[in-house]
């Protein structure tokens, strides 16, 4: 879904999905002008938002939590990730429960593998 303005399209929405660990992973990528916003969930909420972004001062991007409890980290981090990546700014919203470390990396290995055959999404 494309919304499109007269000076081309401001948002792109890319949905895909996910079977792992026993359970469904739904991501949606809402593409904007230099930055994307990231959804992960097995279900409709948005608890947790966390943004990072480059700087030039240092070589890790700058990260934020918006939304959600300050000790979970897994937004922060994981927009931190994309953001240096990407070298934009990436809101992420991480709603799943807590998973074990090999759980949260299936989740990430799937986000990369969409992010290598869907560049122009994110």
């Amino acid at each position: 879904m494309t919304n499109e303005t007269p000076h081309g399209p401001s948002f792109r929405v890319h949905d895909f999905s996910a079977h792992l660990v026993n359970q469904d992973v739904y991501f949606r990528v809402v593409k904007m002008k230099d930055s994307f916003l990231l959804w992960i969930s097995d279900k409709a909420s948005m608890t947790d938002l966390a943004v990072a972004m480059p700087t030039r001062f240092d070589a890790v991007p700058i990260a934020t939590k918006l939304l959600g409890p300050p000790d979970n980290l897994t937004s922060s981090q994981l927009s931190q990730r994309l953001a240096k990546r990407t070298g934009k700014q990436c809101f992420v919203s991480h709603n799943l429960p807590p998973l074990p470390d090999a759980s949260r990396e299936l989740i990430e290995q799937r986000l990369l593998e969409e992010m290598a055959t869907q560049p122009d999404c994110f």
